[in-house]
């Protein structure tokens, strides 16, 4: 457990951090300096879209807080900071006489510490839909806010009990429940500059930011970096984190050639979704560090009009290179993979495909998804034509071009090249 609490300087950093609540949630960001550690705050009632702010306001924090103070609000808003929260690798924290309710304690469960000052409070209720005024229970909502429970480690025993409160009451996390429920928390006294208490055996004597810690936030900024960044960024990303060297899905290659086929990944695929089924296993030795973990994916291309999703297992190697950890190693696998068109009739992909296969340029099933085969097609008729349209996705003026040539072109210019 990475806690490191640094004098005046830690708790003027949060004090100043939350010095002006509103009632919608403010989230800000306050970059650490010498000893003054990254906090990130949110402050106010949390409300839809929240995650989308909350992602963008990480995006380039590597270590550090995320300081709560809310009544609650939006359910999905709430899962979702918590689950950005976890895949970061970032502390929670609720300071004196802090509240967090609701989504916010369910945002507060995602850190992979958690801070509970000796005067803040986190509390729990069932989920719920607001029907004109009254609030009713949801078993759907219940069922969204275990799934996410579980993914975090914790027990069914601990699900149960922190859904339990009827909506309209709060259920607070004493120290008493944290530890029969076995939910770890550090309790804090930050007005003093101490750690009261710990219920995770040996947490508080561990140094901070050790290798386990850093090797999980490395690779969590991975995931976050494909998910938020555009191609160029997410190039400069890995190339950041990678070695020169790198094994790399069984192939050896050097920084530059990962950097280049990362960025072709995410430009196949700009919008990208990976969610973590549970917390990565990591293990390391004192010079390296392995962190393995499962999970599912999404994603989406628009200009190619496809979909996919599935199940993937990761397995990473990071080396330590004079302090610093760099990835060596990078492997794993998907299941359960299936991919369509977003657009399944009269696409301009589907019909530029049509119009590929009738002149004999093999662009394979026409099913408006524009993957490998259809780009090999088109870089077959750009050859035979002379042309340079693009081959990556599909595009009005090549479907023109194309709907215009005559039945079989590239069998027949094949035919015409092929020596006597």
């Amino acid at each position: 457990m990475a806690i490191s609490l640094r004098s005046a300087a830690f708790c003027g950093c949060f004090a100043s951090a939350l010095s002006s609540a509103a009632p919608a949630a403010e989230i800000d960001v306050a970059l650490g300096r010498g000893d003054t550690p990254t906090v990130v705050t949110v402050v106010g009632e949390i409300e839809a879209g929240d995650q989308q702010v909350f992602r963008g306001a990480i995006g380039g924090v590597a270590e550090g807080f995320v300081v709560l103070d809310s009544p609650g609000g939006d359910l999905q808003a709430g899962i979702e900071i918590g689950k950005a929260i976890r895949l970061r690798g970032l502390t929670t924290a609720v300071l004196p006489g802090g509240d967090c309710a609701s989504a916010c304690a369910l945002a507060w469960l995602g850190g992979r510490d958690r801070l509970l000052d000796v005067s803040g409070r986190v509390g729990f209720h069932a989920a719920y839909r607001d029907q004109n005024g009254v609030r009713r229970e949801t078993g759907s909502g219940n069922a969204l806010v275990g799934a996410y429970l579980t993914n975090l480690g914790l027990s069914e025993s601990a699900v149960f009990e922190l859904t339990s409160a009827a909506p309209e009451q709060l259920q607070y996390l004493t120290r008493m429940r944290a530890e029969r429920l076995s939910i770890k928390v550090t309790y804090t006294d930050l007005q003093n500059s101490a750690v009261v208490e710990s219920n995770q055996a040996g947490s508080v004597s561990q140094p901070a930011h050790s290798m386990e810690d850093r090797a999980l936030t490395l690779v969590g900024n991975v995931f976050q970096s494909a998910m938020h960044q555009t191609a160029a960024e997410f190039a400069k990303s890995v190339e950041a984190s990678y070695a020169n060297h790198v094994n790399y899905f069984g192939q050896r290659l050097n920084r530059a050639e990962v950097v280049e086929r990362a960025a072709r990944y995410k430009e196949r695929w700009p919008s990208l979704t990976y969610t973590i089924s549970q917390p990565p296993q990591v293990v390391c030795d004192g010079t390296s560090c392995t962190v393995r973990g499962t999970g599912s994916f999404e994603a989406k291309s628009q200009p190619r009009n496809a979909h996919a999703w599935g199940k993937f297992n990761f397995s990473f190697v990071l080396q330590n290179f004079a302090g610093r950890l760099l990835i060596v190693s990078e492997g794993g696998t998907t299941s359960d993979r299936a991919v369509k068109a977003i657009v399944p009739r009269n696409s301009t992909a589907a019909r530029q495909q049509q119009a590929l296969s009738r002149l004999g340029c093999a662009p394979g099933q026409v099913d408006g998804i524009w993957g490998g085969k259809s780009a090999a097609a088109m870089a077959r008729f750009n050859r035979t034509n002379n042309s340079s349209f693009s081959i990556s996705e599909p595009s009005s003026v090549a479907l023109r071009a194309v709907s215009s040539t005559s039945a079989k072109f590239c069998q027949q210019k094949d035919a015409l090249d092929r020596p006597g």
